[in-house]
């Protein structure tokens, strides 16, 4: 390529196949068994990024969960410290763990947000990096997701459905 293609261009390829020869030495591109590879017209190249959609939290409280316009690869996680949730009553919270399942991306929190607090959160990408092995939350195709900026409340459906528990005991007489 003459230029790099660009996050959010429209790109795409073709092949054109010289005549069939199950010879080793020809021209074409062929697999490990000689076989030629057929001609291909006009194969659009993803350079879109995955967007966040919604966030929302489960009825615990101890789960984050990222929802984004497209699955996600599950195969090379960014580390717990690139995100930040910051509940707007119970404060800081420590993601212990990242987990995606499609297009969700889950964070594991190690205490539980509080039942009708504002929820904000950011997340830190690596290095913008089309290599599907970098530790960034990317799409099936490599786009990799951009930094969501300082923690800055979303629209987080808060579904904790208790108030926090206290620990409480019955004496037996």
């Amino acid at each position: 390529l003459t230029n790099a293609v660009v996050s959010g261009e429209d790109a795409s390829w073709s092949y054109a196949a010289p005549a069939a020869d199950r010879n080793a030495t020809n021209a074409a591109v062929q697999d490990l068994a000689g076989n030629d590879m057929a001609s291909v017209t006009a194969q659009k190249v993803d350079t879109t990024r995955a967007t966040l959609l919604s966030a929302n939290t489960g009825a615990a409280g101890n789960v984050l969960v990222m929802n984004f316009n497209e699955a996600l690869l599950s195969t090379h996680m960014p580390a717990a410290t690139t995100f930040q949730v910051l509940g707007s009553q119970s404060g800081l919270h420590t993601v212990s763990g990242v987990s995606v399942s499609g297009s969700a991306v889950n964070l594991s929190l190690s205490t539980p947000l509080l039942k009708g607090e504002t929820v904000s959160m950011s997340y830190t990408a690596d290095a913008d990096n089309i290599a599907s092995s970098n530790a960034a939350l990317q799409d099936l195709a490599g786009n990799d997701v951009l930094t969501l900026g300082t923690p800055q409340p979303l629209a987080v459906a808060n579904k904790v459905t208790a108030a926090l528990l206290t620990k409480s005991l019955a004496m037996n007489a």
